[in-house]
């Protein structure tokens, strides 16, 4: 089958161009002639019409009547090859021309003018081809050396006397020098298009190779392979359908993929949360598992009357109530952290000043430790936009921590800076740095660097949980880093636009 595509597109090509080539043949040999000779016809008319106005004109002067004639017979000598002679007056002398040989076409307008006035014929071979009153267009034989010539003569309005000759000579031979053009073009023409035609046959079995190819494909389950062609014959309709049924299976195929993966990320989804669960109650079962075991031991005591002293009671009952309200305290924080980790407590941007917020936060957290000096010099407010109920969250954590950790000189600095449309607010505080190892955990529930510090002060781990929780929310940065001589904790805060 490819080599019967091959050989007939190579034959339609060669064929094809064998009979235009033939046809423009045909044409230049019966056709030539009669459209030159057509052409020239219309040249020499319009050139006479032209003639004609220049001197049929009153308004102008003979030597702007004179000028304008030279100027149209000029024109048609350069561009049509037309020799020409006017004669204007009685005088022969009195004359304009355009032509090699002047003297002679004088003479033979002069042979015309009285031919015309004696009633004599043309020589023999003369071939009137246009008749008028004031003008005859004819075709004279060669004879001996002369040529044969195409020529309108006649009289213009102003009396002159005009002869417009074209050689037909050179006529002939651009027709001969045509047809040998195009014989020599037309064979190479022939023989191009059937070197076309054969590479054309090739690109033609390339789509049965490709269809092979893909069935190839499709055999081995692989249904990538794609039919680029772009035939409308049954190899373009055998392969349109072949891509069909690939894009087909491979839709399915991409389902059943998505499918798979999407039940592999359920599987895993489900087993993280599994895990979360588990560590989540791991977690707080040990955390709860201390102050339960102290209310209820505490209780016991109560209740048995171990000690019956009012300030004995009064012990029990304060240690009970504290370790209550460490417990609920804890809770809290919890339902906190859930509520933002689950997306329950977006953030509601607002426009609030952040040196306002944590001076007042300052004055509620100075109780926690009265021998901790605090430096905050911020005076100029500082307009963010943030939630404002959990910025409180994320300083009140950031100071809490501080007045537990402070140590040494036991100075917390609060510092306010204004870095590329954010406020940063970094909280520091004196002591012990964090181990470097234990930086990135700190931000996890339940995790304590120190826990039995942290049990002292009442830390759940989970602070720092909302922090991350609340900054996450934000799309904000935050972080912890050791400083010489103590631990700094900052967040970042969208300033907002100048009202």
């Amino acid at each position: 089958m490819t080599g019967s595509l091959r050989r007939r597109y190579t034959l339609t090509v060669a064929g094809i161009l064998a009979a235009v080539i033939g046809l423009m043949l045909i044409a230049g040999v019966l056709l030539l002639r009669p459209y030159y000779m057509s052409h020239k016809r219309s040249v020499v008319r319009d050139g006479y019409a032209r003639l004609n106005a220049i001197c049929s004109s009153t308004s102008l002067e003979e030597s702007a009547r004179q000028e304008q004639m030279r100027e149209v017979l000029q024109s048609l000598f350069e561009t049509e090859n037309i020799s020409s002679v006017v004669v204007t007056g009685n005088s022969v002398t009195a004359q304009v021309s355009f032509a090699a040989n002047a003297d002679t076409m004088l003479g033979r307008l002069l042979a015309y003018e009285q031919m015309s006035f004696l009633g004599l014929r043309y020589p023999e071979g003369t071939e009137v081809i246009e008749n008028s009153e004031n003008f005859h267009i004819i075709e004279t034989p060669q004879q001996g050396n002369a040529s044969a010539r195409l020529e309108c003569w006649g009289t213009l309005g102003s009396g002159a006397y005009f002869l417009l000759s074209a050689p037909l000579e050179s006529m002939k031979e651009s027709a001969s020098v045509s047809s040998r053009f195009f014989m020599v073009v037309g064979f190479a023409g022939i023989v191009l298009g059937a070197l076309l035609a054969y590479f054309q046959g090739r690109r033609m079995s390339r789509p049965i190779t490709q269809l092979s190819r893909l069935s190839e494909k499709v055999a081995d389950l692989d249904f990538s392979e794609r039919y680029e062609g772009r035939e409308r014959d049954e190899i373009g309709v055998l392969g349109n359908n072949m891509n069909r049924m690939a894009d087909a299976l491979q839709e399915t195929v991409t389902e059943l993929r998505s499918a798979n993966e999407e039940l592999r990320r359920d599987l895993e989804k489900r087993t993280q949360m599994d895990d979360m669960r588990r560590d989540f109650l791991n977690s707080v079962s040990h955390e709860l598992k201390t102050p339960l075991a102290l209310i209820s031991g505490y209780a016991e005591g109560l209740s048995d009357g171990i000690n019956d002293d009012p300030e004995s009671r009064a012990y029990y009952c304060g240690v009970i109530m504290d370790e209550a309200d460490k417990m609920n305290r804890m809770v809290r924080k919890l339902l906190t952290l859930n509520d933002l980790e689950f997306g329950n407590e977006g953030p509601e941007m607002d426009r609030f000043d952040l040196v306002s917020m944590i001076r007042s936060i300052l004055q509620t957290t100075e109780v926690l430790n009265p021998e901790v000096r605090v430096l905050f010099r911020e005076v100029d407010p500082v307009w963010v936009m943030a939630d404002e109920f959990q910025m409180e969250e994320v300083v009140t954590n950031y100071l809490t921590n501080a007045y537990a950790h402070a140590e040494g000189d036991k100075i917390i600095t609060v510092q306010i800076e204004r870095r590329d449309g954010v406020a940063r607010v970094t909280v520091f505080n004196t002591g012990a740095p964090i181990p470097e190892e234990d930086l990135p955990k700190i931000w996890d529930k339940f995790y304590k660097v120190d826990k039995a510090r942290t049990r002292s002060y009442g830390g759940s781990g989970i602070g720092l949980s909302i922090v991350k929780a609340v900054m996450e929310a934000h799309r904000q940065a935050y972080g912890a880093e050791n400083r010489e001589g103590g631990v700094a904790f900052w967040f970042e805060a969208a300033l907002a636009q100048t009202e």
